[in-house]
């Protein structure tokens, strides 16, 4: 089904975003949170548990939200991996501290960040406090003194957010600068502190050991940790950005191997994902938590400390809870009538920057997007949401290779953190690549290439110009709303959102029923030898461009992670970024498919080679598509290599100009797509859309104008498109047109799939196999026959399934030849086989993937006389309904989810086509909190 989503043009006459219903589905909150870190969570606390009211007093704020625009609140222990609580105790310090001792989170006043991060999740959840992850507060408006709601930044677009009262606890003040009060700023800019996280010591340190300052390293100690074997070193970095604290880390850690011999064969396993800063901008004339002017817009930030000393001291993870307490408290005594939004007003301006080309997303192909482009002399800004370039290689916890072509770019860096990759390891291994390497690299060949690196923002909105063309677009950034121009923009957003919001149509999942691929939530492991591993196991599905379903996905991931590794079993990080494989595709000028890679197609605008197989991470095959299910289920090809040309029509949006997709969501179709997505295609991609963007942007042509050629030649001069990585074609291309010969020398598993996609043409051959097979060997020539919807093959699947068959080709992936039987006698379309599709309905022992397999047959047959086979079904007592998910590592339990709904919704969109329709089940669904379900229920009430 293909997408389009409709825009509203707001704020100015040509701004284009993506808009959401305001107030979070009509609801107004008690009190909003700008700012989800240590201030914010202890206001919420506070005015959850507010220890100063009397006995039977009520705060009355029942209704709270936490907007935070990373994906874990309390940011300064989970992203910044600040660990020391201190001594000194408040009421919600003495909770926290209480809560973690019981977890074993908790050791000399030391917290553990992954526990610290569990805690937080379920104290959110124990106190309904509502929380929106990746929500950047952007702007507020207001209506005579009162502020009347926040405007936020998501993957959704901008959002408004109304409430009674709303606390500013941002790092930035970012709400009370908005309103006109002075701020004086820090000259220079306060230092940051660095953490550094060394495992297998050799010898345990029981005390604070100080090596001494190193070049712009200041107060470096070196701590113990929470656990044996670990140490955490510290220091601060004058002026200290995210990107300056990351490239100082790696000659400190080898000072510090110096210094300490316990830490000299010790691996660094993980380092903060941002750095704590140790002092923020201040507010001279406040001095207080309420705003001089609007009187339900309260301070909770360490800016709100005038007095510098003090600031400086509240600094640390105690003193930034206590203030944070404070403010709830005090707004907890606050009584303010709600106001309506009608006539509120935006407060402030968006700041402007511009480019030659502007770089959406810094994960695995935006960052090598945007040092391929600057190294074409193009000036290029690269806005990045987390805090760290290489996505899920590096912030996500996949620290490796699946499979993929090298060649490139993605080789010099491969090469650059091969050569540090040393320094972090010391005596002991990362698998794969270690992560903390490729940070590094990536960030000094940004800085090197000249790459303007914006952390913590992300695109919120499109503005057009002149027909197609973008030439600017909105971001969240750390200072609020800012509006940048380019001549060329590159969409490594994972889930193309500048392309949709610009207007790109595109599909999303599966077409049977709209779900994307699995998701997992990694974090950082040691092996049993002390070597970092990777966690890997998929926690269920998510929609990664829907705010609230991402907040939902992490949080659910978190639950997961908490099960499986418990204290004895800890964890050493927990990713800051979602474990996301799928989402959007875009429909582009051309579109990829799953016989183009196993064919190995060739393309004249070949810009890079793919090579893979069908990893589809999902165990309800019964969803894909007919060639999916061929080709995994009656073939068993999971694993069987398939790869092509990559062409450069895949990354250019249809109705879009001026822009390239190079991310995940690039024009593939999804079976295509369960290949096309690793992360060497990915920086493939990268590099050819960044080269092809700065070209672009020089010659003053859009991305859709340029001559191919010149791509080309700039790929070849850096080995991207080196013939030795070519993927070799399954099928000898002599073959392919030649029916007769492939059917006789063949081997029958490996001639099925080229029968089935020959057309017509093949009939003659599959007719003449099904006839002179032996009875255990019609079974694959009646297959190809449904693909080709022939009804010659209904009688050899009727018996598979009415016998139960439980013969399957010995390989990766494949079924039961009965259960893919019920799926081709959907595709063959023969009201012969509903007595067979009505016994799997009737039978106790089908699981949950037979009986929708056996719905969607009987829904595509479409005979009427399957009515009350279905309504029959929907009414058993004991339709079984728990699906368990992949797990790609040793030693972990596989999620369990409870998938109902994809049933009841099968057996309604069967009864849909069959002129039935079930409006009961369809409202039940429609208000599911995930949005993947609410999306499919949607699409069967559309039908």
């Amino acid at each position: 089904m293909i997408h389009e989503v409709m825009m509203s043009k707001k704020l100015t006459n040509d701004v284009r975003r993506m808009t959401r219903p305001a107030n979070v589905a009509g609801k107004l909150f008690d009190v909003i949170i700008a700012g989800g870190g240590l201030c914010g969570i202890g206001a919420a606390l506070a005015l959850k548990n507010n220890p100063t009211l009397k006995k039977g007093e009520r705060g009355g704020f029942n209704k709270i939200l936490i907007l935070e625009r990373r994906l874990s609140p309390g940011w300064e222990v989970c992203s910044a991996l600040s660990t020391d609580l201190g001594a000194d105790n408040t009421f919600v310090t003495s909770v926290l501290k209480e809560r973690l001792t019981s977890m074993g989170g908790l050791k000399n006043n030391r917290v553990d960040p992954p526990m610290f991060e569990f805690l937080l999740n379920a104290l959110l959840e124990e106190k309904n406090i509502d929380i929106l992850l990746c929500a950047h507060p952007m702007q507020v408006t207001v209506k005579g003194d009162l502020v009347t709601a926040i405007i936020a930044g998501t993957k959704s677009g901008e959002m408004s957010f109304g409430a009674k009262i709303f606390i500013d606890a941002t790092e930035e003040a970012l709400l009370w600068k908005q309103t006109g009060v002075p701020f004086t700023d820090n000259d220079p800019p306060p230092a940051a502190r660095q953490a550094v996280f060394f495992n297998n010591i050799e010898q345990e340190i029981t005390s604070p050991v100080l090596p001494g300052d190193f070049a712009e390293a200041k107060n470096i100690v070196i701590r113990p940790s929470v656990w044996q074997k670990e140490a955490c070193a510290e220091f601060d970095i004058p002026s200290g950005s995210i990107s300056s604290c990351r490239l100082a880390t790696f000659s400190i850690i080898s000072f510090i191997r110096e210094k300490v011999p316990q830490l000299k064969d010790a691996i660094v396993t993980h380092t903060g994902f941002e750095p704590l800063p140790m002092d923020a901008v201040s507010c001279p004339n406040t001095g207080a938590e309420s705003h001089p002017y609007f009187r339900n817009l309260f301070a909770a930030g360490l800016w709100a400390v005038p007095d510098t000393r003090k600031r400086q001291r509240s600094a640390t993870l105690a003193g930034r809870i206590q203030i944070g307490e404070k403010a709830g408290m005090l707004t907890s005594n606050v009584r303010i009538k709600p106001v309506k939004p009608s006539g509120a007003e935006l407060l402030s301006k968006p700041a402007t920057a511009e480019a030659d080309v502007v770089v959406a997303g810094g994960g695995t192909a935006g960052a090598i997007a945007a040092i391929a482009a600057a190294r074409q002399n193009a000036n290029v800004i690269l806005i990045e949401t987390s805090t760290v370039l290489g996505g899920i290689g590096t912030g996500g916890g996949i620290h490796g290779y699946c499979v993929g072509a090298p060649g490139g770019l993605q080789d010099e860096v491969d090469a650059a953190v091969e050569k540090v990759s040393p320094v972090f390891s010391g005596k002991h291994s990362a698998q794969g690549f270690h992560p903390e390497a490729k940070k590094f690299a990536l960030e000094q060949m940004a800085r090197d290439a000249g790459v303007q690196i914006i952390y913590s923002s992300l695109v919120v909105g499109v503005c057009e110009k002149k027909g197609r063309r973008i030439k600017r677009v909105i971001a969240a950034t750390p200072s609020g709303r800012t509006v940048f121009s380019a001549k060329a923009f590159v969409d490594c957003t994972g889930d193309a959102d500048i392309a949709v919001m610009a207007g790109a149509p595109f599909t999303i999942g599966r077409e049977s029923d709209e779900v994307p691929h699995c998701y997992s939530q990694s974090g950082g492991h040691l092996d049993k030898n002390g070597n970092m591993e990777m966690i890997n196991f998929d926690a269920g599905w998510a929609d990664p461009f829907d705010a609230f379903d991402l907040t939902a996905s992490r949080r659910k991931g978190l639950k997961c992670l908490e099960q499986r590794f418990p204290a004895q079993n800890r964890l050493l990080y927990i990713a800051p970024i979602l474990g996301v494989r799928q989402s959007r595709q875009i429909a582009g000028d051309y579109r990829l498919t799953l016989a183009d890679e196993i064919l190995a197609r060739r393309f004249e605008d070949c810009v890079g080679f793919m090579k893979t197989f069908y990893e589809n991470h999902a165990n309800d095959i019964e969803n894909q598509s007919d060639e999916g299910v061929l080709w995994m289920w009656v073939l068993g090809n999971f694993f069987k290599p398939i790869g092509c040309e990559i062409p450069y029509r895949c990354m250019l949006p249809k109705n879009v100009e001026g822009l390239l997709v190079a991310c995940r969501a690039v024009s593939v179709t999804m079976d295509a797509h369960y290949g096309f997505r690793m992360m060497r295609d990915l920086q493939r991609i990268g590099e050819a859309a960044g080269i092809a963007a700065a070209i672009s942007a020089r010659l003053g042509k859009t991305p859709r104008q340029l001559d191919v050629k010149l791509v080309q030649e700039q790929l070849k001069k850096t080995g991207a498109l080196d013939e030795k990585f070519r993927p070799v074609p399954l099928i000898p291309e002599n073959f392919r047109n030649d029916t007769s010969r492939l059917a006789e020398t063949g081997e029958p598993k490996d001639i099925i799939y080229p029968l089935a996609i020959s057309g017509k043409s093949a009939v003659p051959a599959l007719l003449k196999i099904l006839e002179t097979a032996k009875p255990e060997n019609k079974f694959l020539p009646a297959v190809a026959l449904a693909m080709l919807k022939r009804k010659e093959a209904v009688r050899e699947l009727v018996k598979n399934v009415v016998e139960r068959n439980p013969a399957r080709v010995q390989e990766n992936g494949a079924a039961p030849r009965w259960k893919s039987a019920i799926v081709m006698l959907g595709r063959a379309g023969s009201p012969e086989a509903l007595p067979a599709l009505l016994g799997v309905l009737e039978d106790k022992n089908a699981d949950a993937d037979a009986l929708i397999a056996a719905l969607r047959a009987m829904g595509r047959i479409k005979n009427r006389k399957a009515v009350p086979m279905i309504l029959k079904f929907l009414k058993r007592k004991d339709i079984p309904q728990i699906r368990k998910f992949q797990v790609s590592c040793a030693g972990v339990a596989p999620v369990e989810e409870d998938v109902l709904w994809q049933i009841e919704l099968a057996a309604a969109e069967a009864l849909a086509a069959l002129g039935k329709p079930q409006p009961s089940i369809i409202r039940k669904y429609l208000d599911h909190p995930r949005s993947y379900v609410r999306r499919y229920a949607a699409k069967i009430k559309g039908t």
